[in-house]
């Protein structure tokens, strides 16, 4: 292939970790390789969703690794042998146009698909599935697997719009109430049940002292007021008091004060209603190796270099 006035080697090449390593090892200065990115796409690979779709790994006409450093070092991490479509002789002073390009975000992605709710939905997508695999609920799980989850599921843009828009709605972190709310209703048993929750928990009406929703409601409103929490930041510890008071609430128990685990998971926070065998597509992360993924690896894809 011609660029300019010289030519482009690009053609489709089987990666393999040993092939990734020596590439890795021989690439040009670069920023430093991030976890997030490394974790999505070997988890990609591992489940079978990582396809040749045009994107290259790019090489200078010197020889230099370019682009592709992420992809090769989950390539290492996945332990896997991927085809990947290679690029070689680019010259080195067009690496500043590289990823100068925006890509397509899941809400991009939704809303191009009729989806309404987007944001919400999305949001709501991601802690389900970090709850389900039974990873922390911080795990950043990869676009194309919150996309699988929301089509496989419709019941998560269900219960996006089911938040409300209620005056008290607004201050409520409305994608951790969401993603409850499915992980509790995907069975159908608690259908009542969590409506008269969500109902009683946004118009506050009628609720009495011990009521698992006024107490909710009350950690909530201390929160905002005594930690300025807001955004991201209430969104995970919001999912863990909903969830204890919507516990109490479903076994018809009072709840005074609600009091989080250190770490929110599975484990640490079971849900009343939530069945992990309605969830197959989501793997279960808890005793796999994978599920432990850490700096390490890029640390040790960076010494390569060294």
């Amino acid at each position: 292939m011609r660029n300019g006035t010289s030519y482009l080697d690009v053609k489709v090449e089987v990666v393999t970790p040993e092939k990734a390593k020596a590439w890795l090892a021989d690439a040009a200065a670069n920023r430093a390789i991030s976890e997030g990115p490394v974790r999505r796409y070997a988890g990609d690979m591992l489940s079978g969703r990582y396809m040749l779709n045009g994107q290259t790994i790019v090489f200078s006409d010197d020889g230099k690794l370019r682009d592709g450093r992420h992809r090769l070092s989950a390539v290492i991490a996945a332990d896997v042998e991927i085809e990947m479509l290679i690029v070689r002789g680019v010259k080195p002073e067009t690496f500043e146009t590289m990823d100068s390009g925006r890509s397509r975000t899941l809400n991009n992605v939704l809303s191009i698909e009729g989806h309404k709710h987007t944001a919400v939905t999305g949001a709501a997508a991601r802690i389900v599935w970090a709850y389900v695999a039974g990873t922390n609920l911080k795990y950043a799980p990869s676009r194309s697997e919150l996309l699988t989850l929301i089509r496989e599921h419709p019941l998560l843009e269900q219960s996006a719009a089911r938040v409300g828009n209620s005056q008290f709605a607004r201050s409520v972190p409305k994608s951790a109430l969401a993603a409850l709310l499915t992980l509790a209703t995907r069975d159908g048993l608690f259908e009542a049940k969590a409506a008269e929750f969500l109902r009683g928990f946004l118009d506050g009406e009628g609720l009495f002292r011990g009521d698992a929703r006024l107490t909710l409601r009350r950690w909530l409103e201390r929160e905002r007021r005594e930690a300025g929490l807001g955004g991201v930041r209430i969104s995970e510890p919001f999912f863990a008091a909903a969830t204890k008071a919507w516990n109490s609430f479903a076994k018809d128990e009072k709840i005074i004060e609600i009091r989080l685990p250190s770490f929110f998971n599975i484990e640490t926070l079971p849900i009343a209603g939530f069945k992990r065998d309605l969830w197959g597509n989501v793997p279960d992360l808890r005793s796999t190796s994978f599920a432990r993924l850490s700096l390490a690896t890029m640390e040790q894809s960076e010494a390569l270099r060294a």
